[in-house]
């Protein structure tokens, strides 16, 4: 196990973790609309040809929508394109991998090039998401980490606890410094320490670099299982 999240100081009052001033919070959410309606604009091809593509091979609905933790751990819908047959993912928190029969033909495409993701920009403009920050995940997602740590360290259980409050103290991203560096090749302990990491250095130049180091990742298909 990585043991580094152990030595991160987590004892930080809350109400000095968010250290952007209001000026900078414009900017971010400025910037978070204005990317996103550009993004949509100029994916819109790409997202219905995928749509139609996904509809003609499992027959269901092309958006998937799930109930994610968000922002101080407040549930929201989030919106991806589908990628595994329907029900195929109910009981299965884990990721699939590259083979895996749950993800169709389509739906290994669309995870390989992110285009899967390109519905949460929806979720960017209705303020439950912003473009940078930790990831998204459920509820019982979070418990399940939460227990995998544990288990390879029982005396850390308050410190993995404290790490994903943290985590929630910003809005979830569509991407982050643990999909910017690593993506599914982190394990889960290194994945929270990018999480606790950016939200305790939280800064626009911070944000500048991630976003295009994502985007580097991206083309690349850096990190990918």
């Amino acid at each position: 196990m990585n043991t580094e999240l152990l030595t991160i100081d987590l004892d930080v009052p809350d109400e000095k973790i968010i250290n952007l001033a209001k000026g900078q919070k414009k900017i971010k959410r400025l910037m978070d609309i204005l990317i996103s309606v550009i993004v949509l604009v100029f994916a819109s091809p790409i997202l219905f040809v995928a749509c139609i593509a996904i509809m003609v091979e499992s027959k269901w609905s092309p958006i998937y929508r799930q109930e994610r933790n968000g922002y101080l751990d407040r549930p929201f819908v989030a919106f991806k394109l589908r990628t595994m047959y329907a029900d195929s993912s109910i009981g299965n928190l884990s990721a699939p991998k590259e083979g895996e029969p749950r993800v169709t033909k389509v739906g290994k495409f669309l995870r390989k090039t992110s285009i899967d993701e390109l519905p949460q920009f929806v979720n960017v403009l209705l303020g439950d998401m912003s473009i940078l920050g930790p990831r998204a995940v459920p509820k019982k997602e979070l418990e399940l980490r939460v227990m995998k740590m544990t288990q390879h360290n029982p005396d850390g259980k308050n410190t993995f606890e404290r790490a994903m409050k943290i985590r929630s103290m910003v809005l979830p991203g569509i991407s982050g410094m643990a999909q910017a560096y690593g993506r599914s090749s982190n394990s889960i302990e290194q994945a929270t320490e990018y999480d606790v990491f950016y939200v305790l250095n939280y800064t626009l130049m911070l944000d500048v670099r991630i976003f295009f180091k994502s985007i580097e990742t991206v083309l690349f298909r850096r990190g990918v299982n």
